[in-house]
């Protein structure tokens, strides 16, 4: 049996204190990944390859197969439904949240969840004070001293759910010969995609894209080592998984880095960074004066024209809010220094706009790996059209009644990418998904094909000739005879066969068709309560009749 390639060898089996947490990986970030994966095409992608259950179709990765990811999922909670049974089965979308909760696996790996899309930084620890007294706190490891940008790190070769690894595992699960064989590949294609979503989606905390890496270092709980994000755990208390909003709309992005950053300003990181301020990017505390301008650390989000000093002496203070209505911080005068805070209830105001925003492009970018679509016309020859494909291979495969593909041909094809490659996706990553896009759908449509011109099966049942097996077949009606599967004799101890040679039955004896089968072939099946009633009558009348004679064996013969 073949192994799956080692896609998660490097994850470690030891959890470490929490200290550039995420999202919570098995609520929020489970919530965002059924969301968009219900938002996106997967499911009808599965259906397409074969997986008939689409996002539900049970996909199983043997744990003999995957030590590494079967030791590393055990890790998580059983009640939150991503984890397997023993066989290493578990549905497609439990698979897609297993890989969203595993990306933060050892919890090191979260400092490769951060990019400041102003100095392209991704994470940076505090000031030396800061980090020192955390260290002697959680121990030397839980500080990261730094990290991978994340959107270097979605291609990063140290990842474990990089690009590539979703590619490959995409591709086999298609190209593999057994159903098998095939299911373990696209479970494993799903974990890295879910652990992808992950890294686009931790890029929605507003102190992950504005360089504030000391807010997620703040004590959360009464222990010394649970550390993290505030806003990142009241997001996990207030929406815990089922409760995470699903999108409005679906982002479409050119490049895999376009979702992180891009040029027109139109990446998640570029988004949250300029609309939103972080606790240690908030306005810096001004003394009340006639024009009193605080200073900013970033120029956006800007601060109005005017702020209402007025409503700021109040005790609540007075709340900063961007153009949409959203609150973006409360700010309160008090011995006359104006101060700036993001609290609770902003913070949920925040969350209720942020987490959709967060899903939408997390659906865009599963659509974004699913993307390129073939068109077959089979006449007199087969033609294939391509549209939203780049330069690549495409791959023939054909598939038998047992469900075994086999390769039969492999064709170059050039297309626009070939001049263009796609810069955003890593060394090759354009073509490559191209390649992996026509293999998929070429794959696909000519498993389709052969399904619609396979034969229909005819019907096994042939023992009456009066049955017209042309229905079964879906060919033409047919009049239906009826037959009765229940029915009882006229005296009850007509059951008892004669005592004669039995041979030749015995010897000629076929079992009788099934219910299920005279269905098939056609036939109704009658059995009425009236009959039932009848036959439970005789039966009791007969075991009357014989308890009376063994009472009265004296007696003279009886009335008949």
């Amino acid at each position: 049996m073949r192994r799956l390639r080692p896609l998660v060898v490097v994850l470690a089996l030891a959890l470490v204190p929490a200290s550039a947490a995420a999202w919570e990986p098995q609520t929020t970030h489970a919530g965002l990944a059924e969301q968009a994966a219900l938002a996106s095409r997967l499911h009808k992608r599965l259906v397409s390859l074969g997986f008939v259950g689409g996002l539900f179709e049970p996909l199983t990765i043997p744990p003999a197969d995957a030590p590494a990811l079967s030791a590393a999922v055990k890790l998580l909670s059983p009640t939150h439904g991503s984890v397997p049974d023993a066989r290493g089965r578990q549905s497609a979308l439990a698979w897609l949240t297993a890989g969203a909760a595993l990306a933060d696996i050892p919890a090191s790996q979260a400092a490769n969840h951060f990019f400041d899309p102003t100095t392209g930084a991704g994470w940076v620890p505090p000031e030396r004070g800061l980090t020192g007294r955390l260290r002697e706190l959680v121990g030397q490891g839980a500080v990261p001293d730094k990290g991978i940008p994340a959107p270097d790190w979605l291609t990063a070769k140290t990842n474990p759910f990089n690009l590539d690894q979703f590619l490959n595992q995409y591709a086999k699960a298609v190209s593999a010969a057994t159903p098998g064989e095939r299911s373990r590949y696209m479970a494993a294609a799903l974990v890295a995609a879910g652990a992808m979503i992950h890294t686009l989606g931790d890029l929605g905390a507003p102190s992950r894209v504005r360089g504030d890496t000391a807010a997620h270092l703040e004590p959360l709980g009464a222990g010394p080592d649970d550390l993290g994000s505030r806003f990142e755990r009241i997001a996990a208390l207030t929406y815990g998984r089922l409760g995470v909003p699903s999108p409005s709309r679906t982002v479409t992005r050119s490049h895999l880095r376009d979702f992180v950053t891009a040029k027109d300003g139109g990446g998640l990181a570029d988004l949250i960074a300029r609309s939103y301020f972080s606790p240690g990017t908030l306005p810096e505390p001004t003394r009340v004066s006639a024009d009193v301008k605080p200073r900013l650390a970033r120029p956006q989000p800007a601060l109005p024209a005017r702020l209402n000093i007025m409503a700021a002496t109040r005790d609540d203070g007075a709340a900063l809010r961007s153009p949409s209505g959203t609150c973006l911080a409360h700010y309160r005068a008090d011995h006359d220094v104006l101060t700036f805070s993001i609290d609770d209830d902003c913070v949920l105001e925040q969350l209720a706009a942020i987490l959709p925003e967060v899903a939408a492009y997390e659906a865009g970018l599963l659509d974004f790996l699913l993307r390129g679509e073939l068109t077959i016309n089979a006449g007199g020859q087969i033609t294939v059209t391509a549209a939203g494909l780049g330069a690549g291979n495409v791959e023939i495969l054909v598939e038998d009644d047992r469900g075994v593909r086999t390769s039969i041909a492999s064709v170059a094809v050039a297309g626009p990418a070939a001049a263009a490659p796609d810069a955003g996706s890593g060394s090759g990553a354009g073509s490559s998904l191209a390649s992996v896009a026509a293999l998929i759908l070429i794959a696909l449509s000519f498993w389709t094909w052969h399904a619609l011109h396979k034969p229909a099966p005819a019907p096994q049942l042939a023992r009456d000739p009066g049955i017209d097996l042309t229905l079964a077949a879906g060919r033409a009606p047919a009049s239906i005879r009826s037959a009765i599967l229940y029915e009882c004799y006229d005296h009850a101890r007509e059951n008892v066969p004669p005592r004669n040679d039995t041979t030749a039955r015995a010897n000629s004896w076929q079992p009788p068709p099934m219910p299920a089968d005279l269905i098939r072939a056609g036939q109704t099946v009658i059995a009425t309560r009236s009959q039932l009633r009848r036959c439970a009558r005789i039966q009791r009348a007969e075991r009357r009749r014989a308890d009376r004679d063994q009472a009265r064996p004296d007696a003279g013969p009886q009335r008949p």
